[in-house]
């Protein structure tokens, strides 16, 4: 076949490296910086792999038995689904970017034409992120409606998780859909990668619209609503304790509880910060966008890694061999327990 019918477009597939005989021959060189950028996550992803598993074994075994795992059964189940669609993100992200850019497939994928089976590595990327963009926001209403509601949180809880599940995992299709037509590609990637790297990507999106659009509109609005509701609920969770000092000075168990809930919300924050300013520079200032593509899955690894450690270091459910779990007392003002006192006890929330 002659290199003239072996070429793409360049205007349809930019960067395109099937057909092209030096990328066919290429032989990659194990001491490269992109080797060295991909094995990196290996070291902390394996273990945190372990710590989402574990999550995952307390929830089931408190579906066997509630009394001998009495946690809050909400909290984890969407704690396990945000970090099972974390973890299924990092994996797709990995061999969209990362693996490829290593060189070591790029002879390869030189020889392969543009296909579907390519797209799906693409689509199942966004898919993945799209739920895991979700899933915090989701963690933290939960945590609200329980300080809020300790009473009736179980009823509430219950409802908005039959109804929000489902929609999480379907909705990323809304932004996704324009994928459907298109075809997956391996591409050059630019400076500061050397010549080799390639990554996986698209092209031939229904009605032209492009995917650096819905990304940039899903991070802003969930990085809003899930840094709104964090402030609520760290405002919240600082009056019950408080409340619950009675003037006293406060416990090392209410200070850790104000640290964990700071730590959580930083590590939830951060991807979205990354990724806005990723989607700002690739669109406003193209020149820098590889430079971001190197640190930018860094930061969405930060939840991944941070985020089940957090919980699981300082939840007693993974400390204690009896299973006991830390209840927050949630006191009333004077007036409203001399209101209430015949009517509704005190009310103490596994958390």
């Amino acid at each position: 076949m002659s290199n003239l019918t072996r070429t793409l477009s360049s205007s349809d597939f930019p960067q395109a490296v099937y057909g092209n005989e030096t990328y066919e021959e290429f032989s990659p060189k194990w001491d490269s910086w992109p080797v060295i950028v991909a094995v990196i996550p290996l070291f902390y992803m394996f273990p945190t792999l372990f710590v989402i598993i574990r999550v995952i074994q307390v929830y089931c075994k408190s579906l066997i038995s509630s009394k001998s795992v009495p946690i809050n059964q909400h909290i984890f189940l969407v704690l396990s689904l945000a970090q099972v669609m974390s973890f299924l993100y990092f994996i797709a992200d990995y061999m969209m970017l990362r693996l490829p850019a290593t060189g070591f497939f790029t002879a390869y994928c030189a020889t392969v034409y543009p296909n579907q089976y390519i797209k799906l590595i693409f689509f199942l990327t966004f898919y993945f992120n799209y739920s895991a963009m979700v899933f915090p926001f989701l963690l933290c209403l939960l945590r609200l409606i329980l300080i809020m509601f300790p009473n009736t949180h179980q009823k509430i809880n219950s409802r908005l998780l039959a109804v929000s599940v489902p929609i999480t995992l379907i909705y990323p299709i809304i932004f996704t859909f324009f994928l459907i037509p298109a075809v997956g590609y391996c591409r050059q990637l630019g400076g500061p990668y050397p010549f080799g790297s390639v990554s996986v990507y698209y092209s031939g999106g229904a009605l032209g619209m492009r995917n650096s659009v819905f990304h940039f509109f899903n991070t802003v609005f969930w990085m809003a609503a899930c840094l709104l509701v964090n402030v609520i609920l760290f405002i919240k969770l600082r009056s019950a304790i408080l409340a619950a000092t009675q003037g006293t000075s406060r416990s090392s168990r209410s200070r850790k509880a104000e640290i964990s809930l700071t730590a959580t919300t930083v590590a939830m924050i951060l991807p979205y910060l990354t990724y806005a300013i990723f989607i700002v520079l690739y669109l406003k200032v193209p020149a820098y966008t590889y430079y971001m593509m190197i640190i930018r899955p860094f930061g969405n690894d930060c939840e991944t890694v941070i985020v089940p450690w957090i919980f699981y270091l300082t939840h007693p459910v993974f400390k204690n061999q009896d299973g006991s779990v830390i209840s927050i007392t949630v006191i009333q003002s004077s007036t409203q327990r001399k209101e209430r006192a015949s009517m509704m006890p005190i009310a103490k929330i596994n958390v």
